[in-house]
């Protein structure tokens, strides 16, 4: 048998490899349940140890082409340009990868150094205070086998919205907008609609808890 981490990776394993599909079983991730969860009060480690003192949107993850970062910043960028009252800041948690003068470029073309934050790596610790403090966390991933990020920060009662690519349909469920992760715009007007309006971020929040509440690593 062959253990595949989502139906997407199973049939990504057909098509690529021809394999018979009853040799594959689809066992789905989990995620650290006793780390990611809902933790009030605590934002004053943010503000110490790393400056966050304002409300924020939040990736984390590897800052590489791969994830998308280049376009999510445009979308920031044109999420700004049209609402430059929003508060809002792009707080992008984890290591800059080779592609990064591309982000870069993006950063410059909107003008946005004041308005992203790079925490770099951040510890295992720390990093469910970012997913519980934040407005929203976005995962624009042009490709993931499975995607727990997003599990981690539905956990900490963070809305979400994602890609409508490869398994992230799969593991987000009815509990995060989906968009286009090829269309800058249609990533702004996802931004657009959870920040402008608290009746839907309330609504995904508790989506998003009820969701992560179907994964565990005990399951898996």
């Amino acid at each position: 048998k062959i253990i595949a981490v989502s139906e997407f990776t199973k049939q990504d394993l057909i098509k690529t490899y021809k394999l018979p599909s009853e040799k594959i079983v689809v066992v789905m991730n989990g995620y650290d349940d006793n780390q990611f969860k809902l933790l009030p009060n605590n934002e004053n480690i943010l503000k110490e140890n790393y400056k966050i003192n304002f409300p924020y949107v939040l990736f984390v993850g590897r800052l590489e082409l791969k994830k998308n970062i280049p376009r999510l910043v445009e979308a920031f960028g044109l999420f700004k340009r049209q609402h430059p009252a929003a508060k809002q800041k792009l707080v992008l948690v984890g290591v800059k990868g080779l592609t990064f003068p591309l982000v870069e470029a993006q950063i410059e073309k909107y003008n946005l150094a004041d308005e992203i934050v790079f925490p770099g790596w951040v510890s295992d610790e720390d990093l469910p205070i970012f997913y519980n403090n934040a407005d929203l966390f976005v995962f624009p991933s042009l490709f993931e086998g499975f995607g727990i990020p997003i599990l981690e920060a539905m956990a900490c009662g963070c809305p979400v919205v994602c890609s409508n690519t490869t398994s992230l349909p799969e593991v987000a469920g009815d509990a995060a907008l989906i968009f286009d992760p090829e269309n800058a715009k249609e990533i702004a007007e996802c931004f657009e609609q959870v920040l402008l309006n608290p009746e839907l971020s309330a609504s995904l929040r508790e989506k998003g808890l009820e969701r992560a509440k179907q994964f565990s690593w005990k399951k898996c």
